[in-house]
């Protein structure tokens, strides 16, 4: 069982997001998904390893938290005025606790369907009062070693014992797609990871100096794509190379402006890829005076290239709180493997650190902007990772 994030915020879209939620639990764990009152059911199949599943879930964003709980049919249906219904559900709770250890208990009854004749807190006490009489563990409503968890629904009856963390967010489908740009680094990839949390799909643009460099890049993108795809289950990226353009920049214009101009027509190239694709937005990794081209100023001459908006999720964080994310999410140990990146190939002593975009127009008179950026686009290749696999 499953229960969403705060969607009911969200009264208008709540079954929007809802079936979103069970069709990307479905897809992730390859079980058949019900939504039912607030919650998503999945019925395990027999042979369903619960650790591959829980690893899973734990991957699945709009997941407030899950747990593996046992069934038990309310069967005949009962009618409101009517007492009884809890024999069946009683004994299988006292089958499970059979042979457990635990000196505290405590019965916790949620009950979405009000035509059941006992009331969530009359639930707790009858429970409670045989699991006391079987195992003489003292009832703790505060801080029990052993949570009962009861949701009684229309048909049937859950019960679990363990509540298991979700990674929250909205799910990865819900607010539209995205393009970013996916270096070889820390940053980006747990920018990525922020925007698939918000329900963004994610399309990959990398950039990179082959042949001039290694193909280090590359792999490493690729790994960390891998990585980030079981998020939303096929991933799409696309390979540019960019070395070509890095050396007609270094040979028409001031050495300080290079790397504001490299960033430049990669959001030109980028957002052309993002427009056929149907993305409505860039993502970079930018954090605010990070290195010298994400001071304010070069921000917005930067931005000023696309018409596209660019999103930074992480503008306001410190690089150990981003590498904290990295090592989280599974992304770090690959983003610090060295490689030269497009953006130190050809890179200047002093970059300038405040730029306007009327200097920045006034510099790239000197190149065919519209001509280099066709003729970059016609270079492209592109991979598709899927998730899973089987």
């Amino acid at each position: 069982m499953a229960r969403p994030g705060k969607l009911a915020s969200k009264w208008k879209n709540r079954p929007f997001f809802e079936k979103s939620l069970v069709r990307n639990i479905a897809r992730s764990t390859k079980q058949e998904a019900r939504r039912i009152r607030g919650r998503v059911l999945l019925e395990l199949r027999d042979g369903v390893p619960q650790e591959e599943i829980r690893e899973r879930l734990k991957r699945v964003f709009g997941i407030a938290y899950f747990a593996f709980a046992y069934k038990i049919p309310l069967n005949p249906p009962l009618l409101k005025g009517e007492k009884g219904g809890l024999e069946s559900l009683k004994e299988e709770i006292l089958n499970k606790v059979e042979g457990m250890t635990f000196p505290s208990f405590g019965v916790i009854t949620r009950r979405s369907n009000k035509n059941f004749p006992h009331t969530s807190q009359e639930v707790n006490e009858i429970v409670g009062r045989v699991v006391q009489e079987r195992t003489k563990a003292k009832v703790d409503l505060d801080h029990p070693h052993l949570p009962i968890h009861i949701e009684i629904l229309e048909k049937e009856a859950l019960f679990y014992f363990e509540k298991i963390s979700g990674p929250g967010g909205l799910p990865v489908g819900v607010s539209g797609k995205v393009a970013c740009l996916l270096s070889g680094g820390i940053d980006s990839p747990v920018s990525a990871y922020q925007m698939l949390k918000r329900g963004c799909e994610i399309l990959f643009i990398h950039f990179h100096s082959a042949p001039f460099t290694s193909t280090a890049s590359q792999e490493k993108v690729k790994e960390v794509v891998e990585i980030l795809t079981p998020y939303q289950f096929t991933s799409h990226v696309y390979f540019i190379p960019f070395a070509e353009l890095q050396q007609e920049i270094t040979t028409q214009t001031p050495a300080p402006y290079r790397v504001i101009l490299y960033r430049r027509f990669m959001v030109r190239i980028a957002e052309v890829l993002a427009r056929q694709e149907g993305a409505l937005a860039l993502v970079t990794g930018d954090a605010i005076g990070q290195v010298a081209s994400q001071t304010l100023p070069n921000l917005s001459t930067i931005q000023s290239a696309a018409n596209l908006p660019i999103l930074r999720p992480l503008i306001g964080m410190d690089k150990q709180e981003i590498i904290r994310l990295a090592q989280k999410i599974g992304t770090y140990e690959t983003s610090i493997q060295p490689h030269e990146d497009c953006c130190s190939y050809l890179m200047p002593r002093e970059p300038v650190t405040h730029s306007t975009p009327k200097e920045l127009l006034r510099i790239e008179e000197a190149m065919d902007v519209k001509g280099w950026v066709s003729k970059i686009l016609s270079q492209v290749s592109s991979q598709v990772f899927h998730f899973p696999t089987s």
